[in-house]
């Protein structure tokens, strides 16, 4: 990824509907979230759930893990509650990285990490 980030900075990585980012502002994004993730956890990061919908805040999450070197587990949005509460009990993530659009009280009932969301990371969204 940050070869692409610095071979090519300006083409597109991801288009997902209207929403494009380069090389370069995802590699920043990713490195953003993996910033927000390991402030204040540095002895405890291991498992991120990523609840977010499928986009380029999502890839750049999935990035942003990968820098870490930790696991992470997807979870969807749009999944019964009880689909998530299972989830996130057997995942037990040190983080759940969200969004202000999808997450809910259930979450903060069932994760007993804390909770990131991804607007309030770096300086703008993802596209923007």
């Amino acid at each position: 990824m940050l070869w692409y980030a610095s071979e090519f900075p300006r083409r597109p990585a991801v288009v997902f509907g209207t929403e494009t980012i380069n090389y370069m502002d995802l590699w920043l994004r990713a490195c953003e979230i993996a910033r927000a993730l390991k402030t204040g956890r540095e002895a405890g990061l291991d498992r991120v759930a990523i609840h977010l919908p499928i986009g380029v805040d999502r890839i750049a999450a999935i990035l942003g893990c990968q820098i870490l070197g930790v696991s992470y587990v997807p979870v969807e949005p749009n999944l019964p509650e009880s689909r998530i509460r299972e989830m996130l009990a057997q995942v037990d993530p040190s983080v759940l990285l969200s969004s202000s659009a999808v997450y809910s009280a259930i979450l903060k009932d069932v994760s007993s990490g804390s909770a990131v969301m991804v607007e309030e990371i770096g300086v703008g969204a993802a596209g923007a």
